[in-house]
């Protein structure tokens, strides 16, 4: 009998246990930040109560020529009981590497089947509980200044609102600009996101995607040469 009593409880332990950690969140806080020439990016994500937690920095965005575009640093840190990594990585973001990611895309849209619903049903899902994007800025003429401020506002409000319609804004974004009216020009602007969304539905938007991908004749084979091509 007792042995039947600590079998349920045990049982009863495992399932309040998977409970809380279905019912755990996901937190992504996304940091960006330039000032004159000099930038950088941030994003860290943790899960499982802390017990993961993985960091992505993009420390330097250096701009080479027209033909090579963009040399960008990166450097990714894993942290967890189970796993700790840290990867260090540079590329050049030009011309040819935006139309390979545009080709990537394609092939994902045509791997999956209703990749955008989707996604559109998994960002519904996605709360964001901060965003604060702010901009101090002056140029060498105060009528140069004045166009500028409001064609960053007009911007600043398309993204946050086109955004608003396909995530949860648990409360209004906090947006600035300041424009410096005879001052010397100088351009500073910070962006901070957190955003969270549940390991429960998480889990199960990846286990959808992979069924969307099953669906299709040969998706499988499309997302595993793309995966292993990047």
């Amino acid at each position: 009998m007792w042995t039947w009593i600590w079998t349920g409880l045990l049982a009863l332990a495992v399932v309040l246990l998977l409970l809380v950690v279905l019912l755990s969140k996901v937190t992504i806080r996304v940091h960006a930040s330039k000032q004159n020439k000099d930038e950088q990016i941030t994003a860290d994500m943790k899960a499982l109560f802390g017990m993961v937690n993985l960091h992505y920095e993009v420390p330097r965005i250096v701009f080479d020529n027209f033909k090579q575009g963009f040399k960008v640093e990166t450097a990714m840190d894993s942290q967890s009981p189970v796993m700790s990594n840290y990867k260090e990585d540079a590329q050049h973001i030009d011309k040819e590497k935006v139309q390979q990611w545009k080709e990537i895309y394609k092939q994902i849209l045509h791997a999956t089947e209703g990749l955008k619903v989707w996604t559109e049903a998994t960002l519904k899902h996605l709360e964001v509980t901060q965003l604060a994007w702010t901009t101090d800025f002056a140029m060498k003429e105060a009528d140069h200044t004045a166009v500028a401020s409001g064609l960053l506002w007009s911007v600043k409000n398309f993204i946050v609102g086109g955004l608003s319609f396909r995530v949860h804004m648990k409360k209004p974004p906090e947006l600035q600009v300041t424009p410096g009216f005879g001052s010397s020009p100088h351009f500073t602007t910070q962006m901070d996101c957190i955003a969270k969304i549940g390991l429960g539905y998480a889990m199960y938007a990846g286990l959808t995607l992979i069924t969307r991908v099953l669906k299709v004749k040969g998706g499988t084979k499309q997302w595993l040469n793309i995966l292993f091509k990047a």
